[in-house]
């Protein structure tokens, strides 16, 4: 069972230039504090609060060149070790990429260290997203 969890959908196509951030910013579903999870910006997912967090990103793609799609989970504005996914897709045919990673947030001190996390989802590659969903929830 989880504490938290947010689902953020895309429905609109995003034609996306190498190292460009996917937009997360159509329809919202949160469950649990408000204060937890919140979007920072539309490409951007904020964690406030301290514990194990499972990320599950999800991108339905059109490529438009011959090169695989890539896309890595940033945080903070560092790619995640290991964070990376790839497929390897003919041009205009739609495929499915997808990844799951968890993400350890330290509990924060008001007085001294702000330990918020800032995910955003780079996509490596020229593509077209046709849709896009991250979904965040709270393990522990």
């Amino acid at each position: 069972m989880f504490k938290n969890l947010m689902e953020v959908i895309n429905t609109s196509e995003q034609k996306m230039v190498a190292d460009g951030l996917v937009a997360f910013n159509d329809q919202i579903v949160k469950v649990g504090s408000n204060k937890a999870l919140e979007m920072a910006n539309e490409s951007t997912v904020r964690i406030r609060r301290g514990g194990l967090y499972k990320v599950t990103v999800e991108l339905a793609v059109s490529p438009v060149g011959t090169e695989p799609v890539e896309f890595t989970l940033i945080s903070n504005g560092e790619p995640l070790r290991g964070a990376v996914a790839t497929i390897t897709s003919m041009q205009g045919v739609k495929a499915s990429i997808g990844m799951t990673y968890l993400v350890t947030v330290l509990k924060s001190c008001p007085c001294y260290i702000d330990n918020t996390i800032n995910l955003q989802v780079k996509v490596n590659t020229d593509t077209k997203v046709d849709n896009s969903n991250i979904i965040v929830e709270q393990l522990i």
